[in-house]
This record gives C-alpha cells, sequence and structure tokens, in this order.
C-alpha cells in the first residue's frame, strides 16, 4: 500500500543534484559519495545510502567521515525521471542533530512509501527548505572545494 506524501522539498533537491552535476557525482548509484570543503562553514556530505535514499549532512571534523550536524535523509523517487533537467521535489525520512533530536518521519521499501508521519514530515520538509537556503547563501554551488568524490563502496578500498 502507497502513503500519500504530505510534504517535500524542492529546494534541497535543487541544490543538492546541481552540486552533483557539477562535481559529477551518480545520485542513482548507491554508494556514490559527495564531500565539499567551504571555508568558514562546515564540510557537506551527501551520500546515495540505499537505492532512492540520499543523506545530506554536515560534517563536524576534519574525517571525511565522523559526526555530523544535522543529518538528514531524503526519498529521491523523481531520479528514475527520464527528463532529469525538470526539478523534481525529495521527501524527508529522517533528521538527526547531536542535540538529541532524531526525528523519523518515513519509511521506503521496494520504492514506496509505505510510512509517513505527516506533521512531522512538513516540519522536516519547512527545515530542508531553509537549510536548502542556507546553502544557497553560503555559496556552496560557487565556492564548495571538492575533498572527496566516490561513485561506488568499492572506490573505498
Amino acid at each position: 500500500m502507497q502513503i500519500q506524501v504530505r510534504r517535500t522539498t524542492l529546494g534541497m533537491a535543487r541544490v543538492i543534484r546541481a552540486l552533483a552535476d557539477k562535481h559529477g557525482m551518480d545520485l542513482t548509484r548507491v554508494g556514490s559519495r559527495l564531500v565539499l570543503d567551504n571555508e568558514p562553514w562546515m564540510p557537506l556530505h551527501v551520500r546515495v545510502v540505499d537505492v532512492g535514499i540520499v543523506l545530506v549532512a554536515r560534517l563536524t571534523g576534519d574525517a571525511t567521515d565522523g559526526p555530523t550536524d544535522p543529518e538528514a535523509t531524503y526519498w529521491t523517487p523523481s531520479l528514475d525521471y527520464i527528463d532529469r533537467r525538470v526539478p523534481h521535489p525529495w521527501v524527508p525520512l529522517s533528521l538527526a542533530q547531536p542535540i538529541g533530536q532524531h526525528s523519523i518521519c518515513g519509511l521506503v521499501l521496494g520504492g514506496e512509501m509505505v510510512l509517513a508521519v505527516p506533521h512531522i514530515q512538513r516540519e522536516l520538509a519547512s527545515f530542508a527548505e531553509a537549510w536548502a537556503q542556507n546553502l544557497t547563501e553560503q555559496r556552496y554551488l560557487e565556492n564548495g572545494v571538492l575533498r572527496l568524490l566516490q561513485h561506488q563502496e568499492e572506490d573505498e578500498g
């Protein structure tokens, strides 16, 4: 049974797709990973963690793995569309912050959303829109310096 999506984020989809396109990241390949530096802000980490699931996080340390603030996951069913020039919104699934907040508002199985918590989904979509605006204002697209680009898990070797 497919659940109706209550709130999406077009802003985050546009920002992350533009960064991925600029740096050659394949958002459809599980294990693809991108880390961008942009002083004085924390590095930005983007990773495809499962089919149609993208994680976006700010890294708090110098390593490519480590504590994040915040860390959010999105369902990206639009990546299967043939016309990639047309932006399609992403669906927030979760948000974690080091202050102890961890919200889950959706679950995707077999390419379908099977669980949604509408009021939390609305909150996370609003947060994602504000975060996307911050990334734009902080000029990650123009000034982000590529620290790491991996195309799949095997590249980590």
